[in-house]
């Protein structure tokens, strides 16, 4: 298959662009991952947060309970679903 990231591919780009918009979340829970235990993440929970990364470019999660070190949580979540490089903004500190 041609890429449909190569601008001289309009006809792959376009066979792209339809089958995201025909996958995509038609209500917000769809994208919303509970995370029962803030400090380990189910199988369940990573492989939910892997599909809707695969079908929706995206996923959006939430700890159940307050997690008592949110840093570390988060990390320990990117770092299940293989996500090691962490982006700064202006507006964080320093992780």
């Amino acid at each position: 298959m041609r890429s449909p990231f190569n601008l001289n591919s309009i006809e792959a780009y376009q066979k792209w662009r339809e089958y995201k918009l025909a996958a995509y979340p038609l209500k917000l829970d769809e994208i919303f991952i509970n995370i029962k235990q803030a400090e380990q993440a189910s199988k369940n929970e990573i492989e939910q947060i892997k599909k809707s990364c695969n079908r929706f470019n995206m996923a959006f999660y939430r700890f159940s309970q307050q997690a008592e070190n949110d840093k570390r949580c988060v990390h320990r979540l990117a770092e299940s679903v293989e996500l090691h490089h962490l982006d700064n903004n202006l507006c964080a500190d320093a992780d």
